[in-house]
Parts: C-alpha cells; sequence; structure tokens
C-alpha cells in the first residue's frame, strides 16, 4: 500500500519523525521535485509512507492516476475557498479518487484570525457524491463526511 501524506512542512516532518520512529513501515520523506519519482514504484507489497511537502502538489496527478481514500483533517476548514477547491480539483478531477474521507468543522467558527469554512460550504465535483455525513463525538463543531466517485 501507498500511503501519501501532504501538509505544509512543520506538521509532515513531525508525522516523519512519529511514523519512522514508531513502525517498521518504510517512510520517505520527500524533499525535491527529483525525489518524487520515487512515489511511482509499483511495489504495494509493503505499506509506505510517502511525505510531500503541499508546495508539490500540482505534481501529484503526474504520479499517480488513482487514490483509493482521500483522507482530510481540518485542514480544509483552515484554508480559504479558492485553496479548498484547487486540492479537490488537483485530487479528484485529475486523478481518479475513489472516495473522500473528510473530518472539518461544519460552523463559521474564528480561528486564530480566520473564519473557518464550513464542510457543508465545500465545493465536491459533482461526480463526488455525499453517502454520509454524522457529527462527531470528539467535538460538536465537526462534521465527517463520506464522498464516493460516481463515474
Amino acid at each position: 500500500a501507498k500511503i501519501i501524506l501532504i501538509d505544509i512542512p512543520l506538521n509532515l516532518t513531525t508525522a516523519y519523525a512519529y511514523i519512522k520512529t514508531n513502525s517498521d513501515f518504510e517512510c520517505n520523506l520527500i524533499c525535491n521535485l527529483d525525489e518524487l519519482s520515487k512515489i511511482r514504484s509499483n511495489n504495494l507489497d509493503a505499506t509506505t509512507f510517502y511525505f510531500i511537502p503541499s508546495k508539490f502538489i500540482e505534481e501529484i496527478p503526474n504520479l499517480i492516476n488513482q487514490i483509493n481514500l482521500l483522507y482530510n483533517h481540518g485542514s480544509f476548514s483552515e484554508m480559504d475557498k479558492l485553496t479548498i477547491d484547487f486540492y479537490l480539483d488537483m485530487l479528484t478531477n485529475k486523478i481518479s479518487c475513489e472516495y473522500v474521507y473528510e473530518i472539518n468543522s461544519n460552523v463559521k467558527e474564528l480561528n486564530i484570525n480566520h473564519i473557518e469554512i464550513a464542510s457543508s460550504e465545500f465545493s465536491f465535483p459533482s461526480h463526488m457524491e455525499l453517502i454520509s455525513k454524522y457529527p462527531c463525538l470528539m467535538n460538536s463543531r465537526y462534521v465527517a463526511s463520506l464522498y464516493k466517485n460516481t463515474k
């Protein structure tokens, strides 16, 4: 299995250090464009993590053609609407994405000088059908949503 984590560098290096230290999985911290080719490896026999800085997001559709599950927890709500739309286009239109599971704020709430975008305002492409939505038990501000590709 290939597990690709895309995030800002600080969060990415923290995740890399944690998984590398606490598991036996292969971990690849991508630091430049040349290293992105590692993702093309067809070895699916072992679980491999790829940690990719968000600045390389536009290269992802050139490297993979399918995502089984796209998971986002909390960060979409922290972005502006244009950035959310950009990520959804990159990861659900330019790549065949089977499912999207996201847990994000479902209220417009001020979070460190930024009003979060409610999950209900995300512009998922029409082929991504909402099949489940429920409030999170951990925090009533969050809602979990599951989308399925209907293409």
